[in-house]
């Protein structure tokens, strides 16, 4: 049996999202969570209240990588 690595990137609580609230979406939502929070071999979050989230909720530690690039630095152009 082959080794399957697991792992999911949250971005946010999208099952506590207005859109999700009416029908069975917020729950299939929570439990894909929960699963994940359990069994993914690793979880990356995408900033530090998701983080401070998995850790209160699940006890489980995640990985901080955020999202998009740093601003770049304007600088004036050198001429001769």
């Amino acid at each position: 049996m082959k080794n399957v690595v697991q792992d999911l990137t949250s971005a946010g609580i999208d099952w506590q999202r207005e859109k999700w609230q009416s029908g069975l979406g917020s729950k299939f939502i929570h439990q894909g969570e929960k699963n994940a929070a359990k069994y993914a071999d690793e979880v990356i979050v995408l900033s530090k209240g998701v983080q401070d989230y998995f850790k209160e909720t699940y006890g489980r530690e995640t990985h901080f990588i955020p999202n998009g690039v740093n601003r770049p630095q304007i600088r004036e152009l050198y001429r001769r």
